[in-house]
């Protein structure tokens, strides 16, 4: 069993966070880089505001692979910025 250290209520900005061995419940990212070196963290009720992500891990069954789906397909999308592109109108040609 993992012990995992627990951060509750916590607002994290322009900060690089480590998820790997971390709990963080009712937390806040903004403008942050998530890094994940492993697949022992726990979000719940996290909010992600323009974040980047940056996962390095070993997937080694599906089960596995379909959690990761889920949570990237997720929570993930939702958190990336914006594209530069798609803040401007489109130009005509």
């Amino acid at each position: 069993m993992s012990v995992l250290l627990k951060h509750d209520n916590v607002v994290f900005e322009d900060q690089t966070v480590y998820a790997t061995g971390n709990a963080y419940v009712g937390c806040e990212f903004i403008r942050c880089t998530i890094i994940l070196k492993g697949l022992i963290f726990h979000f719940d009720t996290c909010k992600f505001t323009s974040c980047v992500w940056d996962l390095d891990f070993v997937i080694h069954d599906h089960e596995q692979l379909a959690a990761l789906q889920k949570f990237l397909g997720d929570m993930v999308d939702k958190s990336l910025p914006s594209s530069p592109a798609s803040d401007s109108p489109p130009t005509k040609t």
